[in-house]
């Protein structure tokens, strides 16, 4: 008998929150000299519900209207007193450029956490924390929304002089030597993402991918679930943060969230 969608839909997250967890002990606990910095660093960090951005999504996916998207587009392309336009950085298509990174077709629960971690503390960067601060719960949604629902072609490219073969081989088998699992064994198949939970890398512009895995590094960003992300960061050389974000770069961004009512930005 076919499973109902929704049952399909929680047995895929059971198992790939499962594979977090047990990736987050591994990793945890490959190095002492990582272990304790790592333990320093996180002391004080508050700690980060994984299922919060998939419930994010469930709301923006039910709730969200056309006229929640039609005023979502006006903050990405007018801005209003206090908020600058979206478009200013990620550009009216949400393509992105360099370090303004593509949010078009990026799960919505994604795009909403990422909001409320900026006004958190969770991630450190001065506009986006002002931005995030002036929405409204409602605009949070209704933006990240907007976004899920747009889709563009491909225009990241590598950039950073990065090994393109060695990126492959991160991305589909990572190195065990170095307690790095392939990128595509939580972010999905393709690099398009698993659910809400795990964002789409690929089609991401090379220079944003490196300067994230810079901020797990510094601690500029600490919302990840068990920590994962601090990690694998830290497991990886500079040379391979140059190939994993270039090889990235090369393969084809993810596909739009569908929506019954639009299908495109020109419908709204």
């Amino acid at each position: 008998m076919k499973r109902p969608m929704h049952e399909i839909t929680a047995l895929v997250i059971t198992l790939v929150l499962g594979v977090l967890v047990t990736l987050g002990v591994i990793l945890a606990n490959r190095d002492a000299g990582l272990e304790s910095s790592t333990q320093a660093r996180d002391a004080s960090a508050p700690p980060v519900a994984p299922l919060r951005a998939q419930k994010l999504g469930a709301q923006a996916r039910s709730e969200v209207t056309l006229t929640d998207l039609r005023a979502a587009r006006v903050l990405v392309e007018q801005g209003r007193d206090g908020i600058w336009a979206c478009a200013e950085c990620h550009g009216l298509d949400g393509a992105g450029k360099g370090l303004a990174p593509r949010l078009a077709g990026l799960p919505s629960g994604y795009l909403a956490k990422q909001l409320q971690d900026y006004r958190a503390g969770l991630r450190l960067h001065a506009s986006m924390q002002r931005l995030a601060e002036t929405l409204s719960p409602d605009e949070v949604i209704a933006l990240a929304r907007y976004f899920a629902t747009l889709e563009t072609s491909a225009s990241a490219a590598p950039r950073l002089g990065g090994d393109l073969e060695r990126g492959r081989v991160l991305a589909y088998e990572g190195d065990w030597s170095v307690g790095v699992p392939a990128c595509f064994s939580c972010h999905g198949s393709l690099g398009w993402g698993v659910e809400d939970l795990f964002p789409p890398l690929a089609g991401q512009h090379p220079v944003y991918t490196l300067r994230q895995l810079g901020a797990w590094i510094g601690g500029t960003r600490i919302n990840s679930p068990v920590r994962l992300m601090e990690e694998v960061a830290l497991g990886l050389s500079r040379r391979d943060r140059h190939a994993i974000a270039d090889f990235l770069a090369t393969l084809p961004p993810p596909r739009a969230e569908a929506t019954p009512e639009v299908t495109d930005a020109s419908d709204l």
